[in-house]
């Protein structure tokens, strides 16, 4: 993980709670869903994950964020101080993600939070804005407090 504080990322991922649970996004397209491939090494042997998770969260990042911005293609990206990445990769090191858990808890689109963990409730294909800030907010407590 970077330089950057805990208390930093918090802010960071508070403020995409805050715009969710505000009017903005009422006229916004809720139901664009994408898939990424997380790679995790468990006792010497490489699994693959596939994750269906939350564009449509993620296409606003560049109007909360200016290290996020549209590619040529229209994508979102990260800028990085050396380079550039795709939102995913940017996502974790922008808001401190350290475990493809955490990046479930906040955007999988298929029920893979584990409630326990970080005390977020299960989101789907059809989850609202404020069910997805409600798990931003819940990922920040447990962060705070396991600190």
């Amino acid at each position: 993980m970077s330089d950057t504080s805990i208390l930093e990322y918090n802010r960071r991922l508070l403020h995409v709670a805050d715009y969710l649970e505000s009017d903005a996004l009422k006229a916004h397209k809720q139901n664009v869903l994408r898939e990424c491939n997380f790679v995790h090494l468990h006792e010497g042997y490489e699994m693959t994950y596939v994750i269906l998770y939350h564009y449509w969260v993620i296409e606003k990042l560049p109007e909360l964020f200016d290290e996020f911005f549209y590619d040529m293609e229209g994508d979102v990206s990260f800028e990085t101080v050396d380079d550039v990445v795709d939102h995913v990769s940017g996502i974790y090191i922008y808001f401190g993600l350290e475990t493809h858990d955490s990046f479930c808890a906040l955007f999988d689109a298929e029920g893979n939070q584990f409630p326990e963990q970080f005390n977020t409730k299960p989101l789907d294909a059809h989850s609202t804005p404020k069910e997805i800030a409600y798990n931003i907010r819940q990922f920040v407590k447990s962060r705070t407090t396991n600190q």
